[in-house]
């Protein structure tokens, strides 16, 4: 299990003055099988990497079988690279420096995966602060190449979703049935009348356009903002494969409002389409203001109860988890 800490964890050496520097801390939990009770022993370890970290992407970068990482550091527009060795250690060997980059800021929540086509794993990178995402190749070694910026299009936005959104996390798959690998943003971007998730589609390897239809409303209630999104099967058996036409569910908060999970179903076609499933969204709790207890934090997904369907547990602010069983 990998963590992140934008903080001090608990027995790490001492770091910098707390504020804008404070460090950041890769926490990685190994499984070291059962006590004599039958309860799962994990041991510890704690290892530096940049400034508010706030999400990673696995893959095998450079070849040798171990799982890989690019974590991004929000408060110095950076991605470092690490790379495994098999054993639960990760040695830096590169830092990108995405803020030098002419639109990038605040980089957020990398996502891997092969989107060139040519079997290495490349990486997106959101940059929530102004708009962008970028996309760097992987050379192969464990490192990334220039980054091209996806929808640079669009004026001084140069943003998802319509002007000014902020794309915060993404998620992955096959929408429209082409064999390449699609992604999907969660915008936070405050100048958007709602919440919105903008689909892209990878046509040909390695080139993303605006899907028809997108950007797709995630919610209505005023003030209510989309932050996660993960793709998943939403209908028929968990067993069948998540990556072709993979439903989406996402986040629609409202600051001091309702918050609620909305689910978004593809057409299983390859014109990638989605559209809200019967009484989406679904509300989590009534109140959520930014301070307040009940504010959904994350979510993940996964079959929570034994009957192959997709159900949906939520983190709240107070620590709380609650749970969607999928009926």
């Amino acid at each position: 299990m990998l963590a992140l800490d934008a903080g001090q964890p608990q027995s790490s050496p001492p770091g910098p003055p707390t504020g804008n520097n404070v460090p950041g801390w890769l926490l990685v939990y190994l499984n070291r099988g059962v006590d004599g009770s039958g309860n799962p022993v994990f041991s510890r370890e704690i290892m530096p990497v940049g400034q508010r970290p706030l999400g990673m992407g696995l893959a095998d970068f450079n070849g040798d079988g171990n799982v890989d990482m690019g974590i991004d550091n929000e408060n110095t527009d950076a991605v470092q690279m690490l790379l495994g060795d098999g054993n639960g250690n990760f040695a830096l060997v590169q830092t990108v420096d995405v803020g030098s980059h002419p639109f990038c800021d605040s980089p957020h929540f990398p996502a891997a995966d092969d989107f060139t086509g040519d079997g290495i794993p490349d990486l997106l990178v959101p940059c929530n602060n102004n708009g962008p995402i970028l996309m760097f190749r992987g050379t192969g070694e464990g490192t990334m190449s220039a980054p091209t910026v996806i929808d640079a299009g669009r004026a001084n936005n140069f943003g998802v979703g319509g002007n000014k959104a902020r794309p915060h996390t993404l998620a992955l798959g096959d929408f429209d049935d082409s064999e390449t690998v699609d992604f999907a943003s969660a915008n936070t971007g405050v100048a958007q009348p709602d919440p919105s998730i903008s689909v892209f589609a990878n046509r040909p390897w390695g080139t993303f356009v605006e899907a028809a239809g997108s950007p797709y409303q995630a919610g209505t209630d005023e003030g209510a903002r989309t932050a996660y999104v993960r793709s998943a099967k939403m209908r028929g058996s968990m067993q069948a494969s998540a990556r072709n036409h993979p439903d989406l569910v996402v986040t629609s908060a409202a600051a001091g409002g309702p918050q609620r999970i909305a689910v978004l179903l593809g057409d299983r076609s390859s014109t990638g389409l989605f559209e809200h499933a019967p009484n989406s969204p679904f509300l989590v709790s009534p109140v959520g203001a930014e301070t307040a207890p009940d504010q959904v934090r994350e979510f993940t997904v996964g079959d929570l109860n034994g009957d192959d369907k997709t159900d949906v547990a939520v983190v709240l602010r107070s620590g709380k988890v609650a749970v969607l069983l999928h009926g």
